[in-house]
């Protein structure tokens, strides 16, 4: 935060991230990322795979194991101007929403999950993705790389 750069008038893009905290607990990393404002439809998913990314980085250069991801934002919200590109992925039904579809094929995110935690910790899988494999083999030859 640039108190001359950003608070100019007229600008509506103000920084966002408040704080990042790195906590070594357990021989882990954990990462707690403190938001002001956060846009579900344009910047969460951005913030949290950059956020995460940043932790593996750490960790990689401290040579420890990533801990859990807490991301907490003040104002979660999403704007009416993009609701209906929302409801293009999941119509709303009022009901409790249970996210579904969000990966190439209509995986269920827990699935997602499950199976980046498994990349995370080089426990391998079996039929993993191509895009998986490309990630796990990235991730491997940079490790290489920097080690070596």
């Amino acid at each position: 935060w640039n108190p001359e750069l950003d608070n100019q008038p007229g600008k509506k893009d103000y920084p966002c991230t408040t704080a990042i905290q790195f906590l070594l607990r357990d021989d882990k990393l954990e990462c707690h990322v403190r938001m002001r404002s956060n846009d579900v439809w344009w910047g969460l998913a951005y913030d949290a795979f950059m956020f995460t990314q940043l932790q593996l980085s750490i960790c990689n250069a401290l040579e420890v194991e990533a801990g859990p991801y807490y991301h907490q934002p003040v104002s979660l919200h999403l704007y009416d101007r993009d609701l209906e590109d929302v409801n293009k992925l999941h119509p709303l039904t009022g009901e409790f929403f249970h996210p579904t579809g969000f990966g190439i094929g209509g995986e269920e995110w827990w699935h997602i999950r499950n199976r980046a935690r498994i990349i995370q910790g080089n426990g391998g899988l079996q039929g993993e993705t191509l895009s998986e494999a490309w990630y796990r083999e990235t991730i491997q030859k940079r490790m290489a790389h920097v080690q070596g």
